[in-house]
């Protein structure tokens, strides 16, 4: 088609369109649609355009909608009230009811037919205005590509019908007989032994791993990659890590496989038998590097990602990680920044659950998992809930005694949430080693811990106990020596006395005590 009948189109929708309002205002009236009718067709007053038209659908809905009887006398008297009608749009009313020819069945056909002209309409306006801008600012593939998903779901949304579940039940059974012949699973294996038996794999959907800064969602994610490319023999993975680039991927695996720190990987200087090891590892990683496609560039837009996550699907890739939300640049899209965020939420399980790509995503949490009182799958996360609700895994991480743990926050059928799966990381890199792990019975830990810390505050209280006791007998016996040694110096002063007392004449005065008459000699 071209531009120029692009231009033509329309006018002539926006004619036939306005030939249908009489028809469905009349059928409104005469007969006295109920609210379930107006829920049906979905279609509200400002998508008229005639003036008269318009404002009696509203008043006839906001009627319906109360129970009130919807006729040409009542609609007319109810836009009296409001000062929308002045008299003679009475007649025009009740001219439009006398002349209707529909029946309920064919009321709601035409309904369907306006509603397909007005969003005819719209479309071609959106194309209108895809040309245009095509011409003004050339064509950048991924604007178009986000536009283009944007009027798909639009179109499905309007094109949606009831269908029995048997038409699911075809579409099921067609789709696992596909993949058992083609060899596909419905769920990735991601070589982590322990998490693999708690979820059977990774959704070919949406997987979100959430943790604070600093916990290791990065380093999960390469130790996922490294489980994920030995255990799925051929197949392809994509890395999409505007924020830390793509190098921590050599740099982890080498440092893992030489048995070096991370730190000295890249910065070390070797000797001849350290450079033949690296050249070695290397050599090793690079069947299973070939097959990780990578982008680094630091600023992304959510079209240019969801561009680049479709070239990896055509490049034949499984699985496609995001490193990580925080660095994503959603402003493109239109709305307030948690309409933004949904947007963005939207076409990413858009793309996985159409291409049957596993998605993982990266984000920030934004608390501490272990201090929330019940496990949620959509709180907790930067951006909010949208990326929550829509993603199909989620996996919180944190850290308890220098070891990596996940929380498994949203499984739906997949699992069991509030699984708590500890791995056994390794000191080198900080990967995870794929073959150890084991599910943690966070009730059963809880309680030990409980029962520890009660042991503690009991042999601290028995400790404080003896120490009080010492205290008392230390004091005791600190009171009868006290005791003794005043009652011997109230001895030995009492000893002195009686000494004193007993000395004889030559020694100064002395005690002496009257003599009786008898013993005095006068001699006279």
């Amino acid at each position: 088609m071209s531009a120029a009948n692009v231009v033509q189109l329309p006018t002539r929708v926006a004619s036939k369109a306005f030939e249908l309002e009489p028809l469905l205002i009349g059928a409104a009236l005469h007969l006295r649609a109920k609210h379930q009718v107006f829920e049906v067709i979905s279609l509200v007053g400002d998508e008229f355009a005639g003036e008269l038209h318009r404002k009696a659908w509203q008043i006839a809905r906001a009627r319906a909608e109360r129970n009130l009887e919807v006729s040409a006398a009542e609609v007319f008297a109810a836009g009296l009230r409001k000062a929308w009608f002045q008299g003679e749009e009475r007649q025009a009313l009740e001219r439009l009811e006398a002349a209707n020819m529909l029946d309920a069945g064919a009321f709601i056909r035409v309904a369907r037919d306006f509603r397909n002209i007005i969003e005819g309409q719209r479309f071609v306006q959106s194309l209108e205005a895809a040309v245009l801008r095509v011409r003004q600012r050339g064509f950048d593939p991924a604007t178009e590509a986000g536009w283009l998903s944007g009027v798909e779901r639009s179109l499905h949304a309007h094109t949606a019908k009831l269908e029995p579940l048997t038409v699911e039940q075809e579409k099921f059974l067609s789709k696992w007989e596909s993949n058992e012949q083609s060899g596909k699973l419905a769920y990735l294996p991601t070589g982590i032994r322990v998490l693999d038996e708690a979820i059977g794999g990774l959704p070919r959907s949406l997987t979100l791993i959430v943790a604070d800064a600093g916990v290791g969602k990065t380093a999960f994610q390469d130790s996922l990659l490294h489980a994920l490319l030995v255990t799925n023999v051929g197949i392809k993975a994509a890395l999409i890590s505007p924020e830390d680039g793509t190098q921590h991927v050599v740099k982890r695996w080498m440092a893992r496989d030489m048995g070096w720190v991370l730190r000295d990987v890249g910065s070390r200087k070797r000797n001849p038998i350290e450079e033949e090891l690296s050249l070695s590892v290397a050599k090793s990683h690079y069947p299973l590097l070939e097959r990780v496609l990578g982008y680094t560039q630091r600023n992304i837009t959510a079209d240019k990602l969801i561009s680049t996550l479709w070239q990896a699907a055509d490049a034949g890739a499984e699985a496609a990680s995001i490193d990580n939300f925080n660095k994503l640049n959603i402003s493109g899209l239109p709305g307030e920044y948690p309409e933004r965020v949904q947007r963005f939420s939207d076409r990413l399980q858009e793309f996985s659950e159409k291409s049957g790509v596993a998605a993982i995503m990266l984000a920030h949490s934004t608390d501490d998992v272990t201090s929330r009182k019940q496990v949620s799958g959509s709180a907790g996360v930067q951006g909010g809930k949208s990326l929550g609700r829509d993603a199909r895994l989620r996996l919180d991480l944190y850290q308890k005694d220098h070891e990596l743990r996940c929380v498994i926050a949203k499984a739906n059928e997949l699992g069991e949430q509030g699984t708590v799966l500890q791995f056994h990381r390794l000191r080198e890199a900080g990967l995870i080693d794929p073959e150890k792990g084991f599910p943690v019975d966070v009730k059963g830990e809880e309680a030990a811990e409980q029962e520890r810390a009660a042991d503690a505050r009991l042999a601290r209280q028995m400790a404080l106990t003896r120490k009080r006791k010492k205290l008392i007998a230390q004091e005791k016996a600190a009171t009868e020596d006290a005791r003794a040694e005043a009652e011997a110096q109230a001895s030995l002063f009492d000893a002195e006395k009686q000494a004193a007392v007993e000395k004889p004449k030559s020694f100064g005065m002395r005690w002496a005590t009257p003599k009786s008459p008898e013993d005095s000699h006068d001699p006279e």
